[in-house]
């Protein structure tokens, strides 16, 4: 029982990172194209991002 729980903990996180990693691509890929202004990017909000994405 307890190792499925932490199985499942680190899908979660896996999923989540994976959906991180590519957050970041597309933001890297549209700052390619923003020569002006680079916005500033906050962990908290791509983690959120990456939550509501899954």
């Amino acid at each position: 029982m307890r190792n499925r729980r932490k199985r499942k903990q680190r899908e979660e996180v896996r999923k989540i990172l994976a959906a991180m990693r590519q957050e970041l691509a597309e933001q890297r890929l549209a700052q390619a194209y923003q020569a002006s202004s680079q916005p500033v990017l906050y962990l908290n909000e791509l983690i959120t991002h990456a939550r509501q994405s899954l």
